[in-house]
């Protein structure tokens, strides 16, 4: 992350600074949820339909404006709130909650480049 490598094209230079200070954020909020990026690849889930179903609630949390307002002013995720309204298992709540947290601060943050790998 700290080397950039060596371009002919300012675009693809820009890009990568770019990336690597989306990355920097990505990494700084993920920290305040008590997450490592390293940990990440790890704790995705391995179901195809358990990991669809967190990514989609994802996408509604970041739409659900107190929701989001709740999760980073106290960097958690209110598991009964969210169950209970979206009539979704604790059981995927528990077991994505790494998941859907890395997501909703790309969205967060409007990490676009980031984006990209959700």
């Amino acid at each position: 992350m700290d080397e950039i490598p060596f371009s002919d094209s300012q675009e693809e230079l820009l890009d990568h600074l770019l990336l690597k200070e989306e990355i920097e954020v990505f990494v700084k909020d993920l920290e305040r949820f008590g997450l490592q990026l390293e940990d990440l690849v790890e704790l995705v889930p391995k179901h195809r339909d358990t990991k669809e179903k967190a990514r989609q609630l994802a996408f509604v949390l970041a739409e659900d404006e107190d929701l989001m307002n709740m999760i980073f002013r106290k960097y958690t995720l209110p598991m009964t709130r969210i169950s209970l309204k979206y009539q979704i298992s604790r059981k995927v709540l528990y077991g994505s909650r790494e998941y859907i947290l890395s997501i909703l601060v790309v969205l967060k943050n409007n990490l676009t480049l980031l984006y990209k790998w959700i």
